[in-house]
């Protein structure tokens, strides 16, 4: 079996890397240590005032087998990290063991102990998305939803029209202009496209449990509407 080299680097400018000993979530791997600490913040606010405590927890999650972005808003920031894959062979095990290995990493981070997230946001598929290796990017996202949906957590799956609308105004923003108005809203220059659209996905879900990170214009926040939110979330 040909081995494929695991790389973490979850960036966390607020706190210490996740502990060694974190606990971990479904998958039969051995984690690697967390990476080295880098940062991203944010201002809570609830309906337009200064928030009194920081809120609710919530992860943001762009899936892809190669480079998955995550976001995790706690404590008054929203850290972001990359769940990175190295080489892999064509077998079906060591396809399936990729699947495994970005699943048990997302759950790591979940089990830290910052406390249970009131809100999952995941970025829908792209049905007109052009790469390839559509048949494996399609399974792990059910896997993923999958062992949310097991262990009953809240799970908000987000278009991504509807989160490109959120962020820039517009739907068929590109990457370039998520990036830009990361910086523009929250000074953030974030140059990990994955990164930012989980940025993206915990805003969206903070400003669902109004918790916004920042006054958002009603006519980006009208893409609230077109996601699938769970019942408990609100």
């Amino acid at each position: 079996m040909t081995g494929m080299e695991p790389m973490f680097d979850f960036t966390d400018r607020a706190s210490a890397a996740l502990p060694a000993d974190a606990q971990a979530g479904p998958a039969p791997t051995t984690p690697p240590p967390a990476g080295p600490a880098t940062p991203t913040a944010r201002t809570g606010t609830r309906e337009g005032k200064p928030a009194a405590d920081p809120g609710p927890r919530v992860i943001g999650l762009d899936l892809s087998l190669a480079a998955t972005g995550i976001a995790d808003a706690r404590d008054g920031q929203i850290h972001t990290g990359t769940i990175r894959t190295g080489t892999y062979g064509p077998g079906l095990d060591e396809r399936m063991r990729r699947i495994w290995y970005i699943t048990r990493e997302i759950w790591r981070i979940i089990d830290a102990p910052h406390g249970a997230p009131a809100l999952i946001v995941i970025e829908g598929p792209s049905y007109n998305s052009q790469g390839g290796q559509a048949h494996e990017r399609a399974g792990l996202w059910w896997h993923v939803v999958h062992t949310f949906l097991t262990d009953c957590q809240p799970v908000a799956v987000v278009p991504p029209a509807a989160l490109k609308k959120y962020a820039t105004g517009k739907g068929t923003a590109t990457k370039p202009d998520m990036r830009m108005a990361l910086f523009k809203r929250a000074g953030l220059d974030l140059r990990d496209d994955g990164q930012v659209d989980a940025w993206w996905l915990a805003a969206i879900g903070l400003d669902h449990l109004r918790w916004t990170p920042f006054p958002v214009p009603q006519t980006h926040r009208q893409a609230l509407d077109k996601v699938a939110w769970p019942k408990a979330s609100t």
